[in-house]
């Protein structure tokens, strides 16, 4: 009995939201990763890249979205969050305000002191996040804490009801 040889399936995921990775992701991709921050940013991101398939004769299904998720558990929530915070502790301050930046569509905040208030962020930032709910947003500024170094420790903090309600919807 002569065995066959297995084909190779290849599948093509693309990480990332810019402009760029979206009609790489609408044209030859399988999958996508994608961080979104809220729950109508992550509708549009996905209404986004179903229209942008359109261009390219590709059906809907065709590509899978997958939301970017760093689950942080501990037995308790006080557990989960002190070591969120010892994670955090360990990102340099240019990796974090990198990450921050990379949260306003690439806000430059080189310029600003880390130990500062926080700078004002044009609502266009926000381009296809809801400004009103994201972290960084005008509502978001006003129950964050007023300074980089303490957003940058808050940014990721534990949202495991909120993740519940999106995952059920």
């Amino acid at each position: 009995m002569s065995r066959g040889r297995r084909k190779a399936i290849r599948c093509c995921f693309q990480a990332g939201s810019s402009e760029v990775g979206r009609e790489v992701a609408a044209r030859f991709a399988e999958g996508v990763f994608t961080p979104q921050h809220t729950l109508a940013g992550a509708q549009e991101f996905y209404r986004d890249l179903k229209v942008r398939m359109r261009k390219y004769k590709r059906p809907s299904e065709a590509l899978k979205v997958m939301p970017g998720l760093n689950a942080i558990v501990g037995r308790t929530r006080k557990e989960a969050e002190e070591l969120h915070q010892f994670l955090q502790s360990k990102i340099h301050p240019d990796v974090g305000l990198e990450l921050l930046s990379n949260q306003l569509g690439g806000f430059d905040l080189s310029e600003y002191d880390l130990d500062g208030p926080l700078p004002d962020i044009p609502e266009r930032q926000f381009a296809l996040s809801d400004p009103q709910h994201h972290p960084l947003g005008a509502r978001g500024r006003a129950d964050n804490p007023a300074n980089l170094p303490a957003l940058r420790r808050s940014s990721g903090a534990t949202h495991a009801d909120r993740f519940a309600e999106l995952y059920r919807r």
